[in-house]
């Protein structure tokens, strides 16, 4: 074994280094999010969109819940999210530009890893329930923008009847996309330009959005679903910071958005939980996803860990006796110490410090608050009486040196307090004394 610690020590480093390497690549500003995410502010993220519509004056916002509570009214904007039970590599997002369009499975899962970084493990697929939710949620009469990775089992492009179809000649380079007819979605758009790698095959009664110039397949497309519709552009790079610069591509987002709105108070939302992003759910919502028995339910958890965490009900107890008596033995045997050893001083500052702690909660200060902003609060509630004691009894646990001074303050300390409990009881008494509405 000993023989073998220096190869130990040696593996160890190097498993530190490059585990410390991939998290700080991981967790780069401007790379710390997802691809193709809002946040991310690298080549191949959507930042750029985001900010355009907002610059511009459109109402979007980052959903950073899951997709099982739809919002009422918004439109939906999908930027390649992974959807659960599906390859991740089989997607457009990492394959090479290499003649056959691809770069073989393991180069795409490199590329997969160095791209993504840590993300590959933080952001969530999307699940068949969010799925079927988030179409129900279309087939109300609301909008989805959609752009695949360009896998060819995506599962909401199969309920939606849509299939890709890989471009077979010329996919290397970019491709200019130009719409076929007029549209409010491309409205102003006269070509756009973006790497495509597939086409898309479109079900009875959905409309071509982009076609490629040179071949003429479908790029982006508009497919009803109920009273809603889905828009499905089948280049992820028309979404990155990279193109949004190229040709009419900007002016492209800005029709396809302000159209999804459906109206000027319209609001379009860009899905961030699914690329590493979440936040909070209230307990209105809790209750809407998984129903109002569970919210109740969890409300009392909540009410008996308070009550356990008090551990007691009712009027404080008196102690017993024997342990009064200890109680005060042990009073005695500590001021005994402090008045042989000497420590009025630390002994005054003690009484400062218990009474300045009992002074800030009275006026709702933190506890470690120092006692100018306490003294400066209670004069705020007219309260000079108690500012004048805790400066005195602050001033004698600077400088006190003798026995009489730190019973000075001690006394002091203790008519506050006894203060305190007359006007926190005399309050008590006149909440109980006010007479009550009829309707309360």
């Amino acid at each position: 074994m000993r023989d073998r610690f220096p190869l130990l020590v040696v593996a160890g480093l190097l498993l530190f280094v490059a585990a410390g390497s991939y998290l700080f690549r991981g967790a780069a500003r401007g790379h710390f999010a997802d691809l193709l995410s809002t946040h991310r502010s690298e080549p191949d993220g959507a930042r750029a969109i985001y900010l355009l519509a907002e610059e511009s004056g459109l109402h979007v916002g980052r959903s950073m819940t899951d997709l099982e509570v739809p919002r009422g009214g918004a439109a939906y904007v999908l930027l390649a999210p992974f959807f659960e039970g599906t390859e991740l590599v089989a997607s457009d997002l990492f394959r090479g530009d290499a003649p056959d369009g691809g770069a073989g499975e393991d180069r795409e899962r490199e590329l997969e890893a160095e791209q993504r970084g840590m993300n590959r493990y933080t952001a969530p697929q999307v699940t068949d329930d969010e799925r079927k939710k988030l179409l129900e949620h279309v087939a109300w009469g609301h909008t989805l923008i959609y752009v695949p990775v360009g896998d060819p089992d995506d599962p909401l492009l199969k309920d939606l009847n849509v299939t890709l179809v890989p471009i077979s000649r010329g996919s290397e380079g970019a491709r200019i996309l130009v719409p076929p007819h007029p549209s409010p979605w491309t409205l102003g758009v006269r070509r756009a330009k973006a790497k495509a790698r597939t086409h898309l095959n479109l079900p009875v009664g959905a409309a071509q959005l982009l076609i490629d110039e040179q071949l003429g397949g479908t790029v982006a497309a508009l497919v009803p679903h109920g009273r809603g519709r889905v828009v499905v552009i089948a280049a992820p790079e028309l979404a990155m910071n990279a193109r949004l610069a190229d040709e009419d591509n900007a002016q492209l987002w800005l029709s396809l958005l302000r159209t999804a709105a459906g109206g000027p108070t319209g609001v379009v939302l860009f899905d961030e939980f699914h690329h590493g992003f979440s936040d909070d759910r209230s307990i209105a919502e809790f209750a809407s996803r998984y129903g109002l028995q569970f919210a109740i339910l969890q409300l009392v958890f909540g009410l008996c860990l308070w009550t356990i965490a008090l551990r007691r009900f009712g009027r404080p107890k008196v102690p017993p006796e024997a342990e009064r008596i200890g109680a005060t033995d042990a009073l005695y045997a500590a001021s005994r110490i402090y008045r042989e050893g000497r420590h009025h001083t630390y002994a005054a500052s003690l009484l400062a410090r218990g009474l300045a702690q009992d002074l800030a909660r009275h006026v709702g200060l933190a506890s470690r608050a120092s006692p100018q902003e306490i003294v400066s609060a209670l004069r705020t509630r007219k309260e000079d009486a108690l500012a004048t004691t805790l400066e005195q009894v602050t001033a004698l646990g600077a400088r006190a040196t003798n026995d009489a001074e730190v019973e000075t303050a001690a006394t002091l300390a203790a008519n506050a307090r006894r203060t305190l409990r007359e006007r926190h009881r005399r309050r008590a008494v006149s909440l109980l004394a006010e007479p009550r509405s009829p309707m309360s």
